[in-house]
């Protein structure tokens, strides 16, 4: 996900359904303002990859965003935990999600020198082919 990206994140959040927040265990009061959100990933995105609190891709279909996954607590060249959304609800439990989490593990293995991927929110390790 480049900088430029980032508002795919911020508005699946702050425009998501009251509902769709509960299923996910977001507190919508908890959000970030948006400006103080994109104004996180700026500071964030201006460091090196080894330095950074968040790491992001974006997952396109046919060439339009379908998804995104992030890693957060990452511990660069050790550990991270992954988050992955799949935003269109008639996509959801599809297969898309489990594509997207191998090649996401692949990518964060590799980007961040990783030894071990925890998904959540079911924290199960995700162990590199």
């Amino acid at each position: 996900m480049q900088l430029f990206e980032v508002s795919i994140r911020i508005d699946y959040f702050h425009d998501a359904p009251d509902e769709h927040l509960r299923v996910l265990g977001v507190d919508r009061s908890l959000l970030p303002t948006r400006e103080a959100w994109r104004a996180f990933y700026e500071e964030d995105y201006a460091r090196p990859i080894r330095d950074r609190v968040n790491y992001s891709l974006v997952w396109l279909r046919d060439g339009q965003v379908v998804g995104f996954s992030s890693t957060d607590r990452i511990d660069f060249g050790n550990e991270a935990f992954m988050h992955l959304h799949i935003m269109e609800e008639g996509l959801r439990s599809t297969g898309l999600g489990t594509q997207f989490v191998k090649l996401s593990a692949q990518a964060y293995f590799a980007d961040l020198e990783l030894k071990q991927l925890f998904c959540e929110p079911n924290a199960f390790n995700v162990a590199p082919n």
